[in-house]
């Protein structure tokens, strides 16, 4: 619950509030008159983020509502961020010219190195949350990733590449480099490239779901289908057994078991229906933040 704990230490203070920590799952907050009437907290509360909860404090936890809480106050803030990145980790080889040499195969070619100066790319990572629903849940976060100078989508290296510019020191753009990086993508083209490339990952995380829902579906199924395959032969017999037979009450149990092999094949459809209701499933993607590198 750290984590926890500290997200809402520092929604507090960005609020106005006046936090103090009292123990390591309890705080005390004196709220501003807006986050008193956001929240419905009093001036001053004790909020409690552990297992061990008392009478006299607000208990914070994943459970209820609070995540939507905390959602309506930050509304749109930290969903878009534009940084600068230069990675600490990459050096400018000391002698490019023997580099190229012997990267280059040009057997039948005069070259010669120029000059060596840094280089930009500018990168487009956007974060999206899904919630999937049918006879169970699921949950989660996936990142859509591409290069805004080149084109190529980054979505098979986000996972490597968020802990490593995670440790990176960030900055505020220069004019200079948001000038060099600029290309020819307009909201529509971006809107375009992120919905196909959405609608391919989210099937790709769904994927163990559907297959675990479709083989219950086809279990349930298949019972359904062998239970009323019994009922409507014990009616088709018991209707064939009377093909022959003359009077009134022969003619009355021919009626009543057409009516009751009807009755089956609606009920058998009926079941099927509700069978596609109960399995079927629904999902809603969201997106959440965006990080123009």
């Amino acid at each position: 619950m750290d984590e926890l704990r500290n997200f809402v230490i520092d929604l507090m203070e960005r609020h106005g509030a006046a936090v103090e920590m009292l123990n390591d799952d309890r705080l005390q907050v004196l709220a501003s008159t807006p986050l008193q009437a956001a929240l419905g907290w009093p001036e001053l509360s004790q909020l409690s983020f552990g297992g061990n909860r008392t009478d006299n404090a607000i208990a914070i936890g994943f459970e209820g509502d609070w995540l939507h809480r905390f959602g309506a106050l930050l509304g749109d803030h930290g969903r878009w961020a534009e940084r600068e990145l230069a990675l600490s980790t990459v050096e400018a080889p000391s002698n490019p010219e023997r580099v190229l040499d012997r990267a280059l195969d040009l057997p039948n070619a005069v070259w010669r190195f120029e000059s060596l100066k840094p280089a930009f790319t500018r990168c487009l990572i956007l974060t999206f949350r899904y919630s999937a629903v049918s006879d169970e849940k699921r949950e989660g976060l996936f990142w859509i990733g591409f290069n805004l100078s080149t084109g190529a989508a980054l979505d098979e290296v986000i996972a490597q590449m968020l802990p490593v510019l995670a440790r990176e020191r960030w900055r505020a753009p220069d004019p200079a480099t948001r000038a060099e990086t600029s290309g020819q993508w307009t909201p529509a083209a971006i809107e375009a490239r992120v919905r196909s490339s959405v609608e391919v990952r989210i099937r790709s995380e769904l994927e163990p779901l559907l297959r675990a829902t479709r083989r219950r579906l086809e279990r349930d199924r298949s019972r359904i289908h062998e239970y009323h395959k019994e009922l409507h032969d014990a009616s088709a017999k018991r209707l064939m057994a009377l093909a022959g037979a003359e009077g009134e009450k022969s003619e009355a149990e021919r009626h009543r078991e057409q009516l009751r092999l009807a009755a089956i094949e609606r009920e058998y459809h009926v079941k099927l229906e509700d069978l596609r209701h109960h399995y079927s499933t629904r999902v809603m993607i969201e997106w959440t933040q965006a990080l123009d590198l």
